[in-house]
């Protein structure tokens, strides 16, 4: 018999006790004290059931939650290793960028041929590692584009005299005809003079591509169409249809290969067109431009 069983038949026989004190005293026999001690014993055993059950649950539910504690950790501590490598792949690429700037801007300054060095790079240390660096940057552009012939291509393309020019007519001409070689006298540029203002033609200095571009205005209520030709071959047209009341536009572009002495110009292509092209040196509106690419 447990501790809290002979507890109550304890206090069960305390009970019958009091109860003889009344002026009707009942008196319980043997067996009905028995039958009640039984039934105390089959009710505690029945509560320290469900005491034990209850226990293992609350077992359980402390072990769910050591659990979920440790899986919280280990996310936690996953997730200090994944900044702590975000942090390290932000600073390489940080780097990274600024490698690819300072070369980027190397390259541009050798292509204009203004190169002075540059003290934030950081594979060039001082200015008397210039050479040094500058033979770095090549290598390593070289192998990441694959192109090692680069510098060589520059060096050729530089090794002659700068060609690029770009004019605009100036002024409205009229009484144009098929064939008639528009003559912009209004110059922008004129590198290496291989444009002719007063004839409106370019002469090619050397053997190499060049890119041409070409546009014309009308105002008047008629169709334009302009050509640029090679030695007097077709090459590229624009047509221009008007609107009335309004200046409307029209530009093309052509890259050519051409032989030193070739020439170039642009003329009113058809019969059809009008007599008439706007010109004004206030709007530059119609214009003809040309530079060597390479050789």
């Amino acid at each position: 018999m447990s501790t809290m069983t002979k507890s109550l038949i304890f206090v069960l026989v305390l009970f019958i006790q009091s109860c003889s004190c009344e002026d009707s005293p009942r008196t319980y026999s043997v067996h009905e004290l028995s039958q009640f001690v039984r039934t105390f014993d089959l009710k505690l055993a029945e509560i320290e059931a469900k005491l034990e059950k209850q226990t293992n649950l609350n077992r359980k539910y402390e072990e769910k939650i050591n659990d979920q504690d440790r899986v919280i950790r280990t996310l936690s501590d996953r997730l200090n290793t994944q900044a702590t490598k975000i942090l390290k792949c932000e600073k390489q690429v940080k780097q990274a960028s600024d490698y690819f700037q300072s070369l980027i801007h190397s390259l541009s300054d050798k292509t204009h041929g203004e190169y002075t060095g540059n003290d934030h790079d950081p594979y060039q240390n001082s200015t008397k590692d210039h050479a040094g660096s500058q033979s770095s940057l090549k290598g390593r552009f070289g192998k990441l584009t694959g192109h090692q012939s680069v510098p060589n291509r520059r060096q050729a393309r530089q090794s002659g005299e700068c060609t690029a020019f770009s004019v605009y007519l100036n002024r409205k001409v009229t009484g144009l005809g098929p064939d008639h070689t528009i003559q912009h006298g209004g110059v922008v540029l004129n590198e290496g003079n291989a444009y002719n203002v007063h004839t409106g033609v370019f002469t090619a200095p050397t053997n190499g591509v060049y890119l041409f571009t070409f546009a014309v205005e009308n105002y008047d209520d008629h169709r334009i169409w302009v050509k640029i030709v090679v030695n007097g071959e077709l090459r590229s047209t624009v047509v221009i249809h008007p609107y009335p009341g309004y200046r409307t536009m029209g530009s093309n572009s052509v890259v050519l290969r051409l032989k030193a002495g070739e020439s170039v110009w642009t003329a009113v292509d058809s019969a059809e067109s009008g007599d008439s092209i706007e010109g004004s040196s206030q709007m530059r509106a119609t214009t003809f431009s040309g530079v060597l690419l390479c050789q």
